[in-house]
């Protein structure tokens, strides 16, 4: 548990709403995993009150009420948490591959974009937000020490995921 958090505060995975941007906010303090190379291990080498100021990010991002939705990313990568907010909440999204970023200690490993996109990140979450309150939303999670940034948009296409380049979007999965 990172915290408690009154019932009209929750964030529910499945409320992104059409038109909101799409934010990846992610530990860049880890390493790869000891058990698997898709592992970003965000929390075993901290103490308990470290990782737990990073993911209070989370209990005033829901307390301003800045995110329609959020999940954190877990097994399936940051494509298959987004497929899942995405199925919950009957929308599409369309994300833009040149804004994920990748952490440092991952790029000296030669991680790549793709292999990056598949692992489970622990203290990292997507969200989805209206574009008035993304800067907000990125200010906090910077002061509580992760790096998050825009990476797409929630689209009026039901359970479609698209990626783009920054020029040209294609449909990946359609479910």
């Amino acid at each position: 548990m990172i915290g408690e958090i009154k019932k009209e505060d929750y964030i529910s995975a499945g409320n992104a709403q059409i038109g909101d941007d799409i934010i990846l906010a992610v530990d860049f303090d880890g390493k790869v995993g000891a058990a698997s190379k898709l592992y970003y291990d965000t929390t075993s080498f901290k103490t308990s009150e470290d990782v737990l100021k990073k993911r209070k990010a989370m209990n005033i991002i829901a307390k301003k009420h800045l995110a329609n939705s959020s999940k954190d990313v877990s097994n399936g990568g940051i494509f298959g948490t987004m497929l899942q907010m995405v199925k919950y909440s009957n929308v599409g999204a369309d994300v833009d591959i040149t804004k994920i970023k990748i952490p440092p200690v991952l790029l000296k490993e030669n991680y790549d974009l793709e292999t990056y996109v598949q692992m489970y990140l622990t203290t990292s979450f997507l969200l989805t937000t209206p574009a008035h309150k993304r800067e907000e939303m990125i200010q906090v999670f910077q002061e509580y020490g992760l790096d998050a940034n825009l990476i797409g948009k929630i689209i009026n296409d039901q359970n479609l995921l698209k990626i783009n380049d920054g020029t040209e979007s294609i449909e990946v999965i359609r479910f």
